[in-house]
């Protein structure tokens, strides 16, 4: 039986394509195509996870097998493989802390356009209505052989923000954070910042008191 989150979830895609002119056929149609897609979807992300799946595993592992273990426990094989994925890629990334640079937060305007890792929002504007003293570091990361840039701010609560909106838009930590945390003894990962969407739904059903009373963990160099 599916999760009431997820079933909200999918009434909120439905109520987004129809409005009251739509008839029932077309309604019907709808539904039938988000099935399809929905199901087309998994079948690929399971091909995914199939075949990269003991590649993933150990890439998991060997990066914290503190992280590996809450995603394991907490993720449906779907989003775990998913997750995995964004551990992995990280080894593709360098990091530059650039929190003493006094030009450091103008910097942060340069949006390159001509590569698909540019960062959709700039980090000025993500810091702009958040005090500015919270802020315990700002790393700068970068694709090998790519100029983009993304930018990781980290926060004095264990929260950060990354201006590839990897929690905001797919509700994952992204590999960008990953990078920072092998390097920063201040990058903190818990388990709440993965969407509950993706748990499963056994987790699913456990009080937001005691999935928040799980472990920080903190620099993957630190455990």
């Amino acid at each position: 039986m599916q999760s009431t989150q997820r079933v909200e979830g999918q009434n909120g895609i439905i109520k987004h394509l129809v409005n009251s002119n739509t008839s029932l056929i077309n309604l019907v149609k709808h539904i039938d195509e988000q099935i399809d897609r929905a199901s087309t979807f998994v079948q690929y992300k399971n091909w995914i996870h199939s075949t990269t799946g003991a590649t993933l595993i150990h890439a998991s592992s060997e990066f914290s097998p503190d992280i590996d273990k809450w995603i394991t426990a907490y993720l449906i094989p779907t989003s775990l493989s998913m997750q995995w994925q964004e551990i992995a890629q990280a080894i593709w990334y360098t990091q530059l802390d650039i929190t003493e640079q006094s030009d450091s937060i103008e910097s942060l305007n340069t949006f390159i356009k001509d590569s698909v890792d540019a960062p959709p929002i700039l980090a000025k504007k993500l810091i702009s209505s958040l005090e500015i003293e919270s802020v315990l570091e700002i790393w700068e990361v970068t694709q090998h052989r790519r100029k983009a840039k993304n930018y990781i701010i980290l926060f004095k609560n264990n929260s950060h923000l990354c201006t590839c909106l990897g929690l905001t838009k797919n509700g994952f930590v992204c590999k960008h954070f990953f990078q920072v945390m092998t390097v920063s003894s201040y990058a903190a990962f818990h388990i709440m910042m993965i969407s509950k969407w993706w748990y499963t739904n056994e987790k699913q059903l456990e009080s937001e008191l005691q999935t928040r009373q799980q472990p920080f963990i903190i620099g993957v160099n630190n455990n």
